[in-house]
């Protein structure tokens, strides 16, 4: 059985934590994206940081900025979202703000990612993206402006303009413009600046976006995973652009959509009948492209069948904050005792431009027994290639071996499956064919109690 499995989908991917002594060590990840990716001098603003494998803990994560940059407030939302409350001073420097980001061993040294903008005799703009793990097409619906989502704020510093025309995009870095909207600024007085959303538009253009933008939203709602980027221009009064004014662009990260939660090992689904488990440690895997789980035990009462009625009961164990899809039930928990029936489930949440998108994965269920009974003599299985990348419609031979006790090679019949499901399949002699479309899937080796899986990326190319 494995015990280490990093899943990579997205910048909320999952994230293996290894304690050394008393610091955290983590993979190296990344930073994508800060917002506002801008700010006034003198300004007290919150930014979001967005990264994956970033490991980013409440309490210990910390912010560095220059001298004239005060860090107010660090706010872990995930590992891989923090928002930092800081105060820009008056005579700040303008232009690109180096800093720094530090958890445990772990340092990001962040550039050219946020600017202070020094207010000058042209025009300009601020965007703040709120963010999200999830955006659907209808929260472009603009005959429906009262119902929209908060996606993000426009600050406009008019300089000496009575009148300015503000053209926002929407762009998906392969897939082209996704939606844009018009807005006029009239009256303006000179010094002030002027903030609106993206439900204060004038004007919106209709049925701009690609093929790929709707085909990927007929599926679950969502537009397609990947960098967007919002682009902001200012022109003056009559459409003209204005000398020394430039576009203002902020990017984010979409991950691919998440539909659920999906179970490994051990227990069965509620329907079928519970699996008997002979370790009193049982090492519980799932399948998902979280940044964060939460694992919870229940004891199974009797006549309880439905996931409904055990998940209203007092959990024997709860475990949250777990940041890879794996977890080792622990000497110090709660024993389990013999003969008795549990299940446990695993929930997390994803940000959605509609809010926090409660996800639960199914509860399974077993029964714990001190000594396997059964005489089946095999010890343990392996599964393999290790994980590997597929492109769309490739196939490869998934091979299962077991071993005894006594390390020796025997012959073993098992069931495969595939996690999620629509994303590949596999027949009984092995071979597994990848889906049309890309994504992560986990094919599943269960030979009696034994279970070992590994994990296929399908990629658009190699």
């Amino acid at each position: 059985m494995k015990n280490k499995i990093i899943l990579f989908i997205s910048i909320i991917g999952t994230l293996l934590i290894v304690l050394s002594g008393t610091e955290t060590a983590f993979p190296q990840g990344e930073i994508l994206s800060v917002n506002p990716p801008s700010a006034f001098r003198g300004e007290t603003v919150h930014i979001i940081i967005q990264g994956t494998e970033t490991g980013f803990i409440e309490g210990e994560t910390e912010v560095f900025f220059p001298g004239f940059i005060e860090v107010q407030s660090v706010l872990v939302n995930n590992p891989e979202l923090l928002t930092v409350r800081i105060k820009i001073e008056d005579d700040a420097p303008a232009g690109d703000c180096q800093f720094d980001i530090i958890t445990g061993t772990q340092k990001f040294h962040v550039t050219d990612k946020f600017e202070i903008t020094a207010l000058a005799g042209v025009p300009e703009a601020m965007i703040t993206v709120f963010p999200v793990q999830s955006i659907y097409l209808s929260d472009f619906d603009f005959s429906n402006l009262q119902n929209l989502p908060l996606l993000f704020t426009i600050s406009v510093f008019p300089a000496d303009y009575k009148t300015l025309r503000v053209y926002a995009e929407l762009k998906h870095e392969r897939y082209g413009v996704v939606a844009s909207a018009n807005k006029i600024l009239e009256n303006l007085n000179p010094g002030s600046i002027f903030t609106f959303d993206n439900r204060m538009f004038d004007n919106y253009d209709k049925d701009i976006a690609s093929d790929e933008i709707i085909e990927s939203a007929l599926g679950n709602g969502t537009i397609p995973p990947g960098m967007y980027y919002y682009v902001i221009t200012i022109f003056d009064g009559n459409g003209n652009p204005i000398e020394n004014c430039f576009p203002v662009q902020s990017d984010f990260y979409i991950s691919e959509s998440v539909s659920g939660i999906d179970m490994v090992a051990p227990g069965t689904p509620l329907d079928s009948d519970p699996e008997v488990i002979y370790t009193n440690t049982p090492y519980f895997q799932w399948f998902g492209g979280l940044a964060e789980y939460n694992f919870t035990l229940y004891e199974v009462l009797e006549g309880q069948r439905s996931a409904d009625d055990i998940t209203t009961n007092l959990p024997v164990f709860q475990m949250n904050g777990l940041t890879s899809a794996s977890y080792l039930y622990p000497v110090f928990a709660e024993n389990l005792e013999e003969g008795k029936k549990y299940a446990w489930q695993i929930t997390s949440g994803i940000y959605t431009s509609s809010g926090t998108e409660k996800i639960n994965s199914d509860v399974y269920w077993f029964i714990y027994q001190k000594d396997d009974k059964s005489g089946i003599s095999l010890d343990n299985i392996t599964i393999s290639p290790d994980d590997i990348d597929l492109l769309p419609g490739d196939s490869v031979r998934i091979k299962v071996e077991g071993y005894d006790t006594n390390g020796e090679n025997i012959k073993v019949d098992c069931e495969l499956k595939v996690i999620p499901k629509g994303v590949g399949m596999v027949n009984n002699d092995g071979w597994f064919v990848a889906g049309r479309k890309t994504g992560t899937a986990a094919v599943v080796a269960t030979c009696g109690s034994k279970e070992d899986y590994i994990t296929i990326n399908i990629i658009d190319k190699k």
